[in-house]
């Protein structure tokens, strides 16, 4: 946990570090976390999931939304007001790749050594 905590919280950048988490907190695959939408967050305080469409096996399903996550995924939804893709990538219209998140761990591992 302390090492969890000391690598996502030397990621200065606020799209990463919040991304990082929820695929942390959520227990999700990173294929999973970059097609994420902003409708798929159930924030209802009686719910509190996170809908994972066409995970592994091509299945839908639901995981748990973090309490802690929460207020950070609403500073980031103010923030970069997130359209189609929760975490879009630079090209408008897709989301995030992949390999961009392996860089940022990357990056995150060797800052916090």
């Amino acid at each position: 946990m302390e090492e969890v905590g000391r690598l996502l919280g030397c990621i200065d950048n606020l799209k990463h570090r919040v991304l990082l988490k929820t695929i942390y907190s959520a227990g999700l695959s990173v294929g999973e976390a970059i097609r994420l939408k902003p409708e798929h967050i159930e924030s209802d305080p009686s719910r509190m999931v996170i809908r994972v469409q066409q995970g592994k096996g091509r299945k839908d399903r639901y995981t748990v939304l973090s309490r802690q996550l929460l207020p950070e995924l609403r500073t980031y939804w103010q923030e970069y007001k997130p359209k189609l893709w929760l975490f879009p990538g630079q090209k408008p219209g897709t989301h995030i790749r992949s390999a961009s998140v392996s860089m940022m761990l990357y990056a995150a591992k060797k800052k916090s050594a």
